[in-house]
């Protein structure tokens, strides 16, 4: 006999707090048989150490006493006494892989007390799950090594040590462990970290703050350090990076010359015969994207809006490939202007067609307003060449000719347009323009005018909750709009959020824009609100759609004023249908 997770979860839930058996038969899917002999299972150890025991009164179970002291019960269980579940186990045998040296299955068969074939299957079962990070099993010298994908393997013994460790300054400190299996691990990680000069680690982040004149945050750091960790254990047993995708745009950077001056001062001198440039390149990255995290809604939203304003002046279809590429290229471009720097000097004409360039340029300075910073002739030339592949039709069919080849064998044209468009969007011009009325999305029931004060996370609940989102997504959708709501304003006192923005599903699988008229405005970190749209859209593509047009309405002062002046839904639906009508 012995004690097990489930049952000292059972102990935890039920202290204090009287449960039904038959509250347990459903969580843990099992019978009212088996919960009584876990009872009798606990209760044993409980004798054992002293402590008072599981009683059952009205079908309910009851057990009282100090939550310190069944913490310092579960503290003090012997391993011997603790059977581990097949999950825990197969964590046990990674932990194992990826902190430990020279595993065998012999010893993990000694220490875990089970069968060889038990530990081959709980391998072949982490084959499954590892396959997710491109990594892989492998035997070396009667050895079995686990290897893949670099990057990933580090990024999955980052993950494993964030469960445990924090790092602040100089200073490591552990989650305390109270379960058998937690006390295992952590011992395995203690080992591994105690191998990395951890001061070395806080002396690089230091340094890299001087040369960026930055602070980053502890948070940041706090990952960093953790990143760094894994990061110096593997180019100290020589698994070195060797390639990275972006690497032409990352090492014109000037963070890459102050990241690559930093490691080589501390760390990479060691052996100059070793080539360290991806693994610098990678860490620019890393470190340039604390920027891009306290930046990451409004440079995203900043470029949406300026794109969606560009391909309107154009009168280029809105496609989610084009605004994609487009936000790529644009997001580092802010980041570039506002540290003054360029990548090309010399920009080649020849390969551009120049009217496009001029159209681009004069969108582009009509639309200025919606940039924080101007942009220079290097951004647009590189929009522009990116607009001009998706300008011109050649080699590309007709969309209006690929439907009628295959419309009389489909019964739904809608489908089948949308279908082609998203998998096939690089291959077609599309020709046909299509009329997105929000008018026709936007309905009664959900527009609301309000008369009283109200803050953010109640319009959420009210409105929002349950019916277009999940409830547990509510308080993620509230802490973003708290932390970054001041990005969201598309013009003075006219705020939109879509769902999109937060990577938050909608509950049904339509999409429908949320209409919020204020009387008195809501504050929205310091900014004021009169006017609320939410966008639940079930793609990229319907989510462009909805904001390039309640942009346009944003802009028309008349009908906004229109709006607030209304007293019913119905009459804000008019005047709406009237502006799309004119």
């Amino acid at each position: 006999m012995s004690l097990t997770k489930v049952y000292l979860d059972i102990l935890t839930e039920i202290n204090n707090n009287p449960i039904s058996i038959n509250i347990l038969v459903e969580k843990y899917k099992i019978t009212t048989r088996a919960v009584r002999y876990y009872i009798d299972n606990i209760n044993y150890y409980l004798k054992k150490y002293s402590i008072p025991e599981i009683y059952i009164k009205n079908g309910k179970l009851y057990f009282c006493i100090d939550d310190n002291a069944l913490i310092s019960f579960i503290d003090k269980i012997p391993i011997r006494e603790y059977l581990l579940s097949q999950e825990e186990r197969k964590q046990y045998i990674l932990f194992n892989f990826l902190f430990k040296n020279n595993v065998t299955i012999s010893r993990l068969e000694r220490f875990l007390n089970v069968s060889r074939t038990t530990i081959k299957n709980d391998i072949n079962d982490l084959k499954k799950y590892l396959n997710n990070f491109d990594l892989y099993f492998y035997l070396d010298i009667n050895k079995i090594i686990l290897g893949g994908n670099e990057k990933k393997l580090r990024h999955l013994k980052f993950l494993n040590m964030l469960q445990y460790v924090s790092i602040e300054s100089n200073e490591v400190n552990y989650i305390k462990a109270v379960y058998p299996n937690e006390k295992m691990e952590l011992s395995i990680l203690k080992e591994y970290i105690s191998k990395i000069d951890i001061n070395v680690i806080n002396d690089i982040i230091v340094e890299v703050e001087k040369k960026f004149k930055s602070e980053f945050s502890n948070k940041f750091k706090n990952i960093m350090s953790i990143y760094l960790i894994a990061t110096l254990e593997r180019i100290k047993t020589n698994h070195i990076i060797n390639k990275k995708n972006n690497a032409d745009f990352l090492i014109k950077l000037p963070e890459y010359k102050k990241i690559q001056y930093i490691f080589n001062h501390f760390l990479l001198t060691r052996d100059n015969n070793k080539n360290y440039k991806y693994e610098i390149l990678h860490l620019t990255e890393y470190f340039i994207s604390e920027y891009y995290n306290e930046h990451f809604y409004e440079n995203k939203i900043i470029s949406e809006k300026f794109i969606l304003k560009i391909l309107e002046c154009m009168n280029i279809p809105i496609e989610e490939e084009l605004v994609n590429e487009l936000i790529r290229y644009l997001l580092p471009a802010i980041y570039r202007i506002k540290n003054n720097f360029c990548i090309d000097d010399k920009l080649d004409f020849y390969n551009l067609d120049i009217s496009i360039f001029n159209k681009v340029k004069l969108c582009v300075n009509d639309n200025m307003s919606y940039l924080q910073e101007p942009l220079r002739e290097e951004e647009i030339y590189y929009i522009s060449k990116i607009i001009e592949k998706y300008i011109y039709p050649y080699d590309k069919i007709s969309l209006k000719e690929l439907i009628k080849i295959i419309d009389k064998n489909y019964n739904s044209k809608e489908i089948l347009i949308e279908k082609i468009k998203k998998k096939f969007s690089k291959f077609i011009y599309n020709d046909i323009k299509d009329v997105y009325d929000i008018s026709k999305i936007l309905k009664r029931k959900n527009i609301h005018i309000l008369k009283n004060n109200i803050n953010i996370k109640n319009i959420l609940n009210n409105f929002l909750a349950d019916k277009y989102i999940n409830n547990k997504d509510i308080d993620l959708f509230a802490n973003i709009l708290n932390k970054f709501g001041q990005y969201f304003f598309i013009k003075e006192k006219v705020f939109l959020i879509s769902n999109m923005y937060t990577n938050i599903n909608s509950c049904e699988n339509t999409s429908s824009v949320h209409l919020i008229v204020c009387d008195k405005p809501i504050i929205i970190n310091d900014k004021e609100a009169n006017i609320l749209f939410f966008i639940i859209a079930n793609n990229k593509t319907e989510h462009l759609q909805m904001v390039s047009q309640i942009m346009k309405i944003a802009e028309d002062d008349i009908l906004i004023n229109d709006i607030i002046n209304q007293k019913s839904s119905e009459n804000i639906i008019l005047v709406i249908e009237k502006y799309y009508n004119k």
